[in-house]
């Protein structure tokens, strides 16, 4: 058997010739055998007989066939690996070998800018959600870097996860940060950019409330996890303190399920955020009917009268401080219609033996007459009023 060597070693190349026969491998990336590919061999108009893949020349413990040509789905466990492979044509054995890699990383350049407060303590940040491998959708082949270090700022090389201490940084305009990944198949770098701001000057305002427990999570944004009523995470833009309260959660209208006249209705606290060197925070509230502010009631509580009857009723709260007031409003709620009433039956005119009532309603418009017996053997005729 004749073997045909690329670059002078034996089993390294990616042809290899045995009497006339030429076998070469299909499926390669720039000469390289990608993990997650499929690499193949092509052996023109010759036929095998048999053929394997395997991590050594005479192995065959990759993938083997009896009776012809087999492929090879290249594993994440030959990275940096020779991947061996020989066919059987005429009785004969052409071996040929390749090396194993992953493909390059990829950055796509998308992480943008990120602002923190000074003293929020430890931040995570994701930057291994910028990069790609073809193949590898875990970028489990992947090792993350820095570039350059940063005091307070560290990544972990097997996830990518950037952590920030902004307990340790400074209060600069803007820090560079250049993360970089690396495989068997090259590199790729991506920056972003941290700017540490100093942290505001804020209170909660609850009125008598539960006190608000919170943590910044950014420059921007806070995470209050109780009262239960207010959990959540809220972004703020801090310089919009400087005009007044700034509200997170409007105030609420319970509704306990269409409420009638003369039932008090109840409501929970907005939840707003403020600056102490504007002023004391002052709140206000004003009930609404239909829209229309209702004169004189500007308490947490209203009770609904027959005007109501039929409507809606929301309430807004406003919160006023030396630079301004700010308000907010509730959803409205939907107030029971009264029940019918009627006066009682007047006569109208009596004529030929018929008298004529009109009765009144509480209703407008007035809903279908009630029912009035006969008196005697006169027709009674009934007219709404």
């Amino acid at each position: 058997m004749l073997l045909g060597l690329v670059g002078g070693n034996a089993f390294i190349g990616l042809y290899a010739l045995s009497g006339a026969s030429v076998v070469s491998v299909s499926g390669l990336n720039f000469g390289v055998a990608r993990i997650g590919d499929v690499i193949a061999f092509n052996i023109g108009e010759e036929t095998a007989t048999a053929s394997r893949w395997g991590t050594s020349p005479l192995a065959n413990d990759l993938a083997n066939s009896a009776s012809g040509l087999v492929s090879l789905l290249v594993p994440e466990a030959l990275d940096e690996q020779f991947i061996y492979g020989a066919v059987e044509i005429d009785g004969e054995w052409v071996h040929v070998s390749v090396s194993a890699r992953y493909y390059a990383p990829v950055a796509a350049g998308g992480l943008g800018d990120l602002a923190f407060a000074q003293g929020s303590g430890v931040q995570f940040f994701d930057a291994a959600s910028d990069f790609a491998v073809v193949g590898d959708d875990n970028l489990s082949g992947v090792q993350f870097s820095l570039a350059e270090p940063i005091a307070g700022v560290s990544i972990n090389s097997e996830t990518g996860q950037v952590s920030i201490d902004l307990d340790v940084m400074s209060v600069p305009e803007s820090t560079s940060v250049v993360v970089q990944a690396d495989n068997s198949g090259g590199s790729a770098q991506t920056t972003f950019s941290i700017s540490v701001v100093p942290a505001a000057n804020f209170g909660f305002i609850t009125f008598g409330l539960n006190q608000v427990a919170f943590e910044a999570v950014g420059a921007g944004s806070i995470e209050i996890t109780s009262p239960a009523i207010y959990a959540g995470t809220y972004a703020i833009d801090m310089a919009d303190l400087v005009g007044g309260a700034i509200n997170l959660v409007a105030p609420v209208v319970i509704d306990d399920g269409s409420p009638a006249q003369g039932e008090p209705v109840n409501s929970q606290r907005g939840l707003w955020i403020y600056n102490p060197e504007n002023g004391t925070p002052l709140l206000s509230n004003q009930w609404f009917r239909d829209g229309v502010a209702i004169s004189g009631a500007e308490a947490a509580q209203y009770t609904l009268t027959s005007a109501d009857a039929g409507g809606q009723v929301s309430l807004r709260e406003t919160v006023t401080q030396d630079v301004g007031a700010r308000s907010s409003n509730s959803a409205a709620i939907n107030v029971a219609a009264a029940a019918a009433e009627w006066t009682a039956p007047q006569i109208v005119s009596v004529a030929d033996g018929s008298v004529t009532l009109s009765v009144g309603s509480n209703q407008s418009p007035a809903p279908s007459a009630p029912t009035i017996n006969a008196i005697g053997d006169g027709a009674v005729t009934l007219s709404a009023g």
